[in-house]
């Protein structure tokens, strides 16, 4: 990194997807500075936790719908 530039940080829980080689490599290859939260404290990372909350709670809805919409009175129209 060059000197004056700003230094970018990445902070994650300790999942599998988070502690490989290859995603070591990347970090330092790409200048970032990876920081794990201990385990059982998603509060350390409240703002990637509350959008998972959001993003689970869309895709189930989504998934309801299309459920509801492939099985439900709106079948024919899907089919079209």
């Amino acid at each position: 990194m060059s000197k004056g530039e700003p230094l970018l940080f990445l902070r994650t829980d300790i999942g599998p997807q988070f502690i490989s080689k290859a995603f070591h490599a990347y970090c330092e290859q790409a200048g970032v500075e990876h920081e794990r939260i201990p385990p059982r404290t998603p509060n350390k990372n409240a703002f990637i936790e509350s959008f998972h909350s959001i993003l689970e709670r869309e895709c189930t809805s989504a998934t309801e719908r299309r459920s509801l919409c492939r099985s439900g009175p709106f079948r024919s129209i899907l089919q079209l």
